[in-house]
């Protein structure tokens, strides 16, 4: 899920954050579609519905960002307008998804700390974060259940030295809640997972040293929740990274929207991000996946059912980032299979089901892989013409 953007957050661009829930953006049948959906945007009176121009495997929706604003395209080809306006957004810090919330945030132009939401069906739309001199430096991130925004609001205090303070926003009732003074690694240190919702009433925040994860809710604070030194982090970073030493910096990545799969990834890494590798801690067996060493961006993205991921690796550069891979991950079974790889990538998305991957390699062209054999009724890999960036991919 990725739209040309710097693993840095200081040079974050648009920040999109998407929990779909089944059927998001759908009309008729729960379980499937035939004809387009019938979508009002808030700034049209009548639905706004084109005719089919290409089909895609995988199933569901697909989100894009175009000129014509936030659309969603179905296999058989048509799309719809969600919302006017909507200029292309990145999904990042990273996209969450959730069975039973529907909810948009984003901030429309580069480096600002506006934020607004809205459901995926274009209504409710809302200017819940305005700037203020405390920036909002790693972006926001949504409660699991749709109703919370967690951000870090920073003040500057001089050169090299910045103070952090971590809040949850309520959507319904529109009370900020401060959790306090918190540490995290400098904003302009390479990779993002700074925090992360560990449930719908509790986050996971980066330490300072980068060695331990702190786990904060709504009512207590539990300091190195998750250390670095964790045997089974070791073990398994051991397994991934044979001869690298043990891992010295950890962060928080997420746990799986999956609710039958307890499944908990963090970034482990050795001094300053060398040697990535992602790590799934579970009710099973622990499983670490290796990242390119040279990586200097890593998204990791869970699918919405099931328990693979989405792993996305870059290189970045003076002109963008580059030397992109892809990969599906299964945290079951502990295979990690390649999909794609190029010098330059617009954005990737996994299917909810983890069984199609769909990539842009610009913003003209989509193509779409299979994880795994492709069903001899089912044209699992396509390439498509469509102006625009996918964003997300609901059920």
């Amino acid at each position: 899920m990725h739209l040309c953007r710097h693993a840095r957050a200081s040079t974050a661009a648009l920040c999109l954050l998407v929990l779909s829930g089944l059927g998001a953006c759908t009309s008729g049948d729960e379980h499937g579609r035939q004809a387009p959906a019938q979508t009002v945007s808030p700034q049209t009176s009548t639905p706004t519905v084109s005719t089919a121009t290409a089909i895609f495997p995988g199933g569901g929706e697909i989100l894009f960002a175009s000129a014509a604003g936030l659309q969603a395209a179905f296999p058989d080809g048509s799309t719809t307008t969600i919302a006017r306006g909507f200029i292309g957004a990145e999904p990042f810090p990273g996209f969450q998804f959730s069975p039973t919330g529907e909810l948009l945030a984003w901030t429309l132009i580069r480096e600002s700390d506006d934020y607004y939401v809205m459901r995926l069906d274009g209504s409710d739309q809302r200017h819940v974060l305005r700037p203020t001199e405390r920036k909002i430096p790693f972006g926001v991130q949504v409660s699991p259940d749709a109703t919370k925004l967690a951000y870090v609001r920073s003040i500057y205090l001089g050169p090299g030295r910045e103070r952090y303070g971590l809040f949850v926003l309520n959507l319904a009732s529109g009370n900020t809640t401060s959790l306090g003074a918190i540490s995290p690694a400098g904003r302009n240190y390479l990779f993002d997972y700074k925090f992360a919702w560990n449930d719908d009433d509790s986050l996971l925040v980066q330490s300072s040293d980068r060695s331990s994860i702190d786990l904060i809710s709504l009512r207590s604070r539990t300091p190195r929740y998750l250390s670095v030194g964790d045997r089974r982090i070791i073990a398994a970073y051991a397994e991934a990274r044979p001869g690298a030493g043990p891992p010295t910096e950890i962060r928080p990545i997420g746990r799986t929207p999956n609710p039958y799969f307890t499944g908990l990834a963090v970034l482990a890494t050795g001094r300053n991000g060398a040697d990535p590798a992602v790590i799934v801690l579970q009710n099973g067996p622990t499983r670490a996946f290796a990242v390119p060493t040279n990586a200097t961006g890593v998204q990791f993205t869970w699918a919405v059912l099931g328990t693979r991921f989405l792993l996305a690796s870059w290189v970045d550069a003076r002109h963008g980032p580059k030397n992109w891979t892809l990969s599906v991950g299964d945290a079951r079974t502990g295979v990690l299979v390649r999909i794609a790889a190029a010098p330059r990538m617009c954005c990737s998305l996994l299917s909810p089901d983890g069984k199609v991957v769909v990539y842009a390699p610009d913003n003209r062209r989509w193509e779409f892989a299979s994880v795994g054999p492709c069903p001899a009724s089912n044209e699992c890999d396509a390439k498509i013409q469509m102006r625009g960036s996918p964003v997300a991919w609901a059920a």
